[in-house]
């Protein structure tokens, strides 16, 4: 499987994105910091069968500003390239060849408890495709977006 996006979105480049996670984490380092808060725990929450992923976590966390420009659709506003800060591994347990599974993957929600992403499939019907269901694996690549 491998992630191909569609022309017509509009990414932030690389620079953009730093740029934009320096000044959040800037902000951040503001934040209240509660030595008796419990650790941040995410888990996935559950997957639709429309492809939408919902991570929970076990606190409320920050959205950023560049996030909420992002899902307000704010004009001049710039997707976020979901695959900066998570890396989404599929495993492919049908007979298909996975390089045949192409996606690209949209944030859909941010909440104060919960991340949703959107997993868009060129060919949606191929995934999970026979008795066996397709899993997938998370990675959080950025976990400096994710405060509390």
């Amino acid at each position: 499987m491998r992630p191909v996006v569609p022309d017509w979105i509009d990414f932030m480049s690389d620079d953009e994105f730093n740029e934009e996670l320096k000044k959040f984490n800037g902000v951040a380092a503001n934040f209240t910091k509660n030595k008796d808060a419990a650790p941040m725990d995410v888990k996935i929450g559950g997957i639709s069968r429309s492809g939408k992923i919902t991570f929970e976590f076990n606190q409320d966390i920050a959205m950023p500003d560049f996030i909420k420009n992002q899902l307000l659709r704010r004009l001049n506003s710039k997707s976020i390239n979901v695959d900066k800060f998570v890396e989404i591994q599929f495993v492919m347990k049908s007979d298909l060849d996975p390089s045949q599974i192409e996606y690209y993957l949209t944030l859909d929600e941010w909440d104060t408890d919960k991340v949703t992403l959107k997993v868009n499939f060129a060919e949606p019907l191929l995934v999970s495709k026979g008795v066996s269901r397709d899993s997938v694996t998370v990675d959080i690549k950025e976990p400096s977006l994710f405060r509390s």
